[in-house]
């Protein structure tokens, strides 16, 4: 899927498509279902969104560099943006950062051409220096003390270091404050850029490594040759080698239960995978070994689904059980049993039952499964339940930009999820770089949607 900015807007879509059939992007967050081909922007606005993640409940949340740093990603929001216009004028205000702390600029020892020397900072370290963040990682692995877990993690490019926020709920969103700075480089070229954890539940973090931080047109000063990865671990923790395509369907639905989220993403991936492998096999060819061991153990994931205590591993079942099913269509008793979910975080099942149920957009829905959705706009006491049901239950089409109208969570099985950054409508005929992979309202009326 290419991404291009033409001369008047930015647009994406193979480069023989007209523009009548082409997504305007202007700087924002975009998805891609890799099985059904769809292109869709998420949402709108921010300024370089260079990092992407999901927690445990599948909230989405980005970093951002010049603008205040931290948002919760809304599907269909509009948010805070650096320069230029949001497409739609009607646009008053936009969702603000849900960090409730600035970042201050850094004091940068530099050479007479302008480049940070190598030597030591100076400066303390004071907490979140500098304002230009890059990537982002909530972590979720097993090898890191338990308060790290659902915290968020982002490289400081100009502050030398890693920054750390935690994530807490308040109204329909979060609010993230400064946690500990997480590593102090002594090197002043040090430019993380990006970390994930990995099976060993270790971290990886990769150093862009240079003397240029940004902004620099000469291509000649930039150092190519001296980019670096480190593995950041607690304790003695060995590295693993393992190779999840060689598990069957059965170990993979396992998997499911891990503590590293590493293992339940890569695992849910290679269900959804070998799922879509078997229907498009040649009729002919009879039931696969994943095929039987799917269809042998898909009630496993059914019991996640829809009668887990733990509300984390309950949602988990719910996006494996939906990337392997052909059908988009909504199982209504499943699902009406989901919109009543109730006790402790019940509501990000509730949130998660109208999310899958409209993903697809169907085009008409159960008398029951609407009444019910109506009941939930109207009356759930949670304001995540309320932002994420339909406005209007009685149209399921597409809105404006592409999305279902009103589901604000994020969707962490299927689509690529991509941040694209660009397009502050000051410059024309440039390409956007994506990168694979607010402070959100606490009060539903101050959401800005399209």
């Amino acid at each position: 899927m290419a991404v291009r900015v033409s001369s008047r807007t930015p647009t994406s879509a193979s480069p023989a498509r007209p523009d009548a059939e082409r997504t305007p992007l202007n700087c924002c967050v975009w998805r891609y279902h890799p099985l059904r081909h769809e292109f869709e922007t998420f949402a709108n606005g921010t300024s370089n969104p260079w990092g992407v993640d999901f927690d445990d409940h599948g909230q989405a949340f980005i970093t951002a560099c010049v603008i205040p740093h931290m948002f919760h990603m809304i599907q269909g929001g509009r948010y805070h943006r650096q320069g230029g216009q949001h497409f739609n004028p009607y646009t008053y205000d936009d969702i603000k950062t849900i960090a409730d702390h600035r970042t201050t600029p850094a004091t940068f020892a530099t050479t007479p051409g302008g480049a940070a020397t190598n030597q030591p900072p100076t400066t303390t370290p004071t907490p979140a220096a500098a304002c230009m963040h890059c990537g982002a990682m909530i972590y979720l692995g097993d090898n890191w003390p338990t308060e790290y877990r659902n915290t968020i993690f982002m490289a400081n490019i100009h502050g030398n270091r890693v920054n750390n926020d935690k994530l807490k709920r308040e109204g329909s969103g979060f609010i993230a404050t400064h946690g500990h700075d997480f590593l102090f480089a002594n090197d002043r070229w040090f430019r993380g850029i990006n970390l994930r954890y990995g099976p060993d539940g270790s971290v990886y973090l990769i150093d862009w490594y240079d003397p240029n931080a940004c902004h620099r047109n000469q291509p000649e000063i930039w150092d190519r040759s001296n980019g670096r990865i480190y593995r950041i671990s607690y304790g003695d923790r060995k590295p693993v080698k393992v190779d999840l395509s060689k598990a069957g369907a059965a170990q993979l639905i396992d998997y499911q239960w891990h503590k590293n989220d590493w293992y339940v993403r890569t695992a849910r991936r290679l269900l959804q995978e070998g799922a879509e492998a078997n229907r498009h096999a040649q009729p002919d060819a009879g039931i696969s070994l994943f095929e039987h061991d799917l269809n042998e153990n898909a009630h496993r994931l059914a019991e996640l689904a829809n009668s887990e205590v733990d509300v984390a591993r309950r949602l988990r079942g719910m996006w494996a059980l939906h990337v392997i099913r052909p059908a988009p269509t909504p199982v209504i008793g499943e699902t009406l049993t989901r919109l009543s979910a109730q006790g402790p975080l019940a509501e990000y099942v509730r949130a998660w039952g109208i999310q899958l149920a409209l993903e697809s957009r169907p085009t008409d829905l159960a008398p029951e499964l609407l009444e019910k959705l109506t009941s939930l706009a109207a009356r759930d006491p949670s304001p995540l339940c309320v932002s994420t049901s339909p406005r209007d239950c009685s149209v399921s089409r597409s809105n404006s930009v592409g999305t279902s109208p009103g589901i604000c969570c994020s969707m962490p099985t299927m689509f690529t999820t991509i941040t694209c950054r660009s397009c502050t409508g000051t410059r024309s005929s440039r390409w956007c770089q994506p990168i694979p992979s607010g402070r959100s309202s606490s009060r539903p009326s101050r959401r800005s949607h399209s």
